[in-house]
């Protein structure tokens, strides 16, 4: 398992941004986009899984910066996964009834909380060689192409 984690807007968060309260809009990954050890998740790398999951009909989990030891900080789940120009956007929503994530979406809508992370398993990735346009300069990237996506959520600190 491999974990993503990285700068995003949330995008909405609860009843004054549209949405019902509890749930919250966010991109959590980017497309194109070269990480910090030169990783690139592509276009269409979540596709398939995306109708996996859809088929077994359990919902993707959110959780809080990737506690899976805390029962506590699966804070809710995903109600919409659905990949845009960006990246990957969710709807998700969470257990205000949980202490923990309650207190994780007041940090989201007050914008304290501002990063998303998403963790996965490669089903299909290589190298691949790209040219810097403006220098000229080719350099290599590792295109993760097929993903298996485990959990999505905020995290205060990301890696990208």
């Amino acid at each position: 398992m491999y974990v993503k984690e990285f700068r995003s807007h949330v995008k909405a968060a609860g009843a004054a941004d549209g949405l019902k309260e509890g749930q919250v809009r966010a991109i959590v990954s980017v497309f194109n986009n070269i990480d910090s050890v030169g990783d690139v998740v592509m276009p269409g790398a979540f596709d398939e899984d995306l109708v996996a999951w859809a088929s077994k009909g359990d919902p993707i989990p959110a959780i809080w910066s990737h506690d899976w030891r805390d029962p506590f900080s699966h804070i809710g789940t995903v109600i919409e996964a659905t990949p845009v120009e960006k990246g990957l956007e969710t709807l998700y929503e969470i257990d205000l009834d949980n202490p923990k994530a309650a207190q994780v979406y007041r940090l989201l809508k007050g914008r304290r909380v501002t990063q998303s992370s998403f963790a996965y398993d490669i089903v299909e990735a290589d190298w691949a060689t790209r040219k810097d346009e403006a220098t000229g300069h080719e350099y290599e990237v590792y295109e993760l192409r097929k993903l298996h996506l485990i959990e999505v959520g905020p995290t205060l600190v990301g890696a990208n």
